[in-house]
């Protein structure tokens, strides 16, 4: 018998159907298994059965804690790195992290000490903000339904943008971060949530999740920040490029929120498709 009271080995006999039809199999799958690093599990099969073997032993052995920890902090590393919404989020933040305002426009940060404070200051926000309605969430704590959350965060990116555009804020965008980053919370807790995992695996996961999400932000972040600082001494950018990618952030929000909020299924990307694909 193993740790917890799940066995080191089970098993199994599966023989259904093989003498009505020998191209029948059997399969065994775990589909939740903290301590193997499965979760929502439904193609690796454990087990496959098959007319000569119809006994099979299914190994429980190789598990341990660190196993479904590095398993759920690439979870967390996945999720930010296929979310969208969340980069653009942060790379919007980033736009103006490397300039200063001066009068209605932006003018380059002298050095590089300044423009990485602001960029340690965005990101810790960023990172108390969503840690804590994660783990609000999480534990069932709060709940708010996906379908407003996923909404406010598209909104999130268009706000944050028109600020660069428009002084709005006159130089309070850390609450914007704060505000919005407790929503990108929720979103992240929804895909934690969809991992159904419960228990006392629940905490583990809660912390190597968002270990995961942080790393893949600072990932991120490491490559972005350094090119916007190069790029932030040109006319180009402080003149054109910054208010560009503020408009077109703020096109692709608006149509993620037009989407989420009004749950329509627009063709633009079916439109646009065929076009892109030629580049």
């Amino acid at each position: 018998m193993g740790i917890e009271g799940i066995p080191d080995a089970l098993e199994i006999t599966h023989s259904v159907m093989f003498d009505t039809d020998p191209e029948h199999r059997g399969y065994v799958v775990i589909e939740q298994f903290f301590d193997q690093g499965r979760f929502n599990n439904e193609g690796d099969f454990g087990l496959i059965f098959d007319p000569d073997r119809t006994t099979q032993t299914l190994d429980l052995k190789n598990r341990s804690k660190w196993t479904g920890m590095k398993a759920i902090i690439r979870e967390g590393i996945h999720h930010i790195w296929i979310g969208h919404d969340h980069i653009l989020f942060l790379i919007v933040l980033l736009l103006a992290s490397v300039l200063r305002r001066e009068g209605r426009g932006w003018v380059a940060q002298e050095g590089f000490g300044a423009a990485l404070v602001q960029v340690l200051k965005i990101v810790t926000v960023f990172t108390v903000a969503h840690s804590v309605t994660l783990t609000l969430a999480a534990l069932d704590i709060v709940s708010i339904p996906s379908k407003w959350v996923e909404s406010v965060i598209a909104l999130s990116i268009a706000v944050a943008a028109l600020d660069i555009l428009f002084p709005i804020f006159k130089g309070r965008i850390l609450l914007v971060v704060l505000v919005f980053g407790l929503f990108h919370g929720f979103g992240f807790a929804n895909v934690l949530g969809d991992l159904r995992i419960t228990g006392g695996d629940l905490a583990l996961s809660l912390f190597g999740f968002n270990i995961g999400v942080e790393i893949g932000q600072v990932a991120i972040v490491m490559v972005v920040f350094p090119m916007l600082f190069m790029m932030r001494l040109s006319l180009l950018y402080t003149r054109f490029a910054v208010y560009a990618g503020a408009a077109l952030s703020i096109f692709v929000a608006m149509y993620w929120f037009i989407e989420r909020a009004f749950e329509v299924d627009l063709t633009l990307g079916e439109t646009l498709g065929p076009i892109l694909r030629l580049f």
